[in-house]
């Protein structure tokens, strides 16, 4: 009865770890994407409507910033969790 209860208590604290870690990569994920939108933003600013200057500036910018886009997802336990 012990030993269930402690198996209990620790998968309940392994679920609480993964659903945190969860929340923290939705959070830097969803931090992300906004900096896209603001980035996007900030282009169709500066080009003023200008497509073929939005286009360049925006092929630039996937240049630069392409390591960004590959971030790892995080792991749980043993198992990969593919969002």
């Amino acid at each position: 009865m012990r030993d269930e209860l402690k198996d209990k208590q620790e998968q309940f604290s392994l679920a609480r770890a993964d659903a945190a870690t969860v929340q923290a990569y939705q959070v830097s994920q969803k931090k992300a994407v906004d900096s896209a939108k603001e980035e996007k933003n900030n282009l169709l600013t500066v080009t003023k409507g200008q497509e073929s200057k939005y286009q360049t500036l925006l092929k630039q910018t996937q240049r630069n910033g392409g390591a960004n886009q590959e971030q790892d997802i995080p792991t749980f336990g043993r198992r990969r969790i593919e969002l």
